[in-house]
């Protein structure tokens, strides 16, 4: 088989994969489009509430930055985050797969495209692979939103405050995950 054949069968194997996902997703969330969540790129709490004191912002435990704010509920803040995070991917994809229809490419700017589609499916993968593991060192809920070398994890506290063991777990489990530096790590309790 030839090399050009090769990455046809690659490329059109990740497509198959990232539209499927994109397709699981939106079926997934397609019960909560009537709820807004607007974010400039990771996900932020959706609340009017003010925080009660700078000191909540900024906690610093190691180099992870822990963030706390209160939301109406938790539920709501998980649902709106996913929507997002799906949205945002699947328009993503979408424009990747638009692109890569185009029959005037060049292979360079196929191979660029392809690149980029990888990168999507391996930040999605990752995403429900930090999820994962986050929620099974007991957390109820988690959300990880990856947007290049910044990684965003909401967690439900159920009420509680993280403890400095707590973020040290959920900031192992992302660098065991992605090759990213701990500072451009926002861990984010959801109350």
């Amino acid at each position: 088989m030839t090399g050009a054949k090769q990455r046809r069968k690659i490329t059109l194997a990740a497509l198959i994969v990232a539209l499927g996902a994109a397709i699981y997703l939106n079926w997934q969330y397609s019960d909560t489009d009537n709820r807004q969540f607007e974010t400039a790129g990771t996900p932020v709490l959706a609340t009017d509430e003010v925080l009660e004191t700078q000191e909540d912002i900024n906690k610093n435990y190691g180099d992870a930055q822990l963030v706390s704010a209160p939301v109406s509920t938790q539920e709501d803040y998980f649902e709106s985050a996913e929507l997002k995070r799906t949205k945002t991917r699947d328009s993503a994809l979408d424009k990747l797969q638009k692109a890569l229809k185009n029959a005037q490419l060049t292979d360079e700017e196929k191979k660029q495209l392809t690149d980029e589609l990888s990168v999507t499916v391996t930040a999605m993968t990752a995403e429900v692979d930090i999820e994962n593991m986050v929620c099974a060192k007991g957390f109820s809920k988690c959300l990880a939103f990856i947007d290049q070398d910044k990684v965003s994890v909401s967690v439900s506290t159920g009420g509680q405050s993280l403890t400095k063991a707590q973020v040290a777990q959920i900031r192992d489990i992302v660098l065991s995950k992605l090759d990213v530096q701990a500072k451009n790590i926002s861990i984010v309790e959801v109350k």
